[in-house]
C-alpha cells in the first residue's frame, strides 16, 4: 500500500514539475562596437523564451534582441529582422511565446558602446507555457449534451434514493 502511495506522489510531482530548460547563465565580455549571439534551437515544439541581461561593467548602450538565425547574415546597427528587442540600458529582459519551430538566436549588442562590457546573460525556454491555451471550449451542442446527461443522471439518483427511502419507511 505504501508503495502505491509513493508511486502516485512521485507521478504527481513529475507532472507538476516546471518544463523550463536553461540554455545559458553566463557572464560574457563583449568588446566595443561588437555583438555576440546565443543559439536558441526549437526543433520539436514551440516554447516561451525568457531572456534577460545585466551589465556588470562597461557601457550603458547594451541591448538584446531575438532574431531568426538566418537574419544574422544581415546584422547591423538597426538589428534587421528583429522579432523582439529591448531598449538600450544596463539591464533588460525579453519574454516571448515562440509558437513556430526553427533556429532562433538571442543577440547581445554593444555596437553603439565606446567600451567593452561584461554582461550576465540568462536564457531559458519554458515548454510548459501555453498549456492553459490548449483547453478549449465545447461546442454549444456538446454543452447541451453534457447538461442533459448530467440532469438525467441526477434525476435518476434522486428517483432511486426516493424509492429506497419509501421502501424503508414502509417496513
Amino acid at each position: 500500500m505504501a508503495f502505491i502511495v509513493a508511486v502516485r506522489v512521485a507521478a504527481i510531482l513529475l507532472l507538476a514539475a516546471p518544463a523550463v530548460t536553461e540554455l545559458t547563465n553566463e557572464v560574457e565580455t563583449i568588446s566595443a562596437g561588437d555583438w555576440k549571439y546565443f543559439e536558441v534551437p526549437l526543433h520539436n515544439k514551440g516554447a516561451r523564451i525568457i531572456a534577460n541581461y545585466d551589465v556588470l561593467s562597461g557601457s550603458n548602450n547594451v541591448r538584446m534582441a531575438l532574431l531568426l538565425h538566418e537574419d544574422l547574415d544581415r546584422m547591423g546597427p538597426d538589428l534587421p529582422g528583429t522579432i523582439l528587442a529591448t531598449p538600450e540600458g544596463r539591464r533588460g529582459s525579453l519574454v516571448d511565446p515562440i509558437r513556430r519551430t526553427g533556429d532562433y538566436v538571442v543577440v547581445i549588442d554593444n555596437q553603439d558602446g565606446r567600451q567593452a562590457v561584461r554582461v550576465h546573460l540568462r536564457v531559458a525556454l519554458d515548454f510548459g507555457a501555453g498549456r492553459e491555451r490548449e483547453v478549449g471550449r465545447l461546442t454549444p451542442r456538446r454543452q447541451l449534451t453534457v447538461v442533459a446527461v448530467s440532469c438525467v443522471a441526477f434525476l435518476g439518483i434522486v428517483a432511486l434514493s426516493a424509492q429506497r427511502l419509501r421502501k424503508s419507511m414502509r417496513s
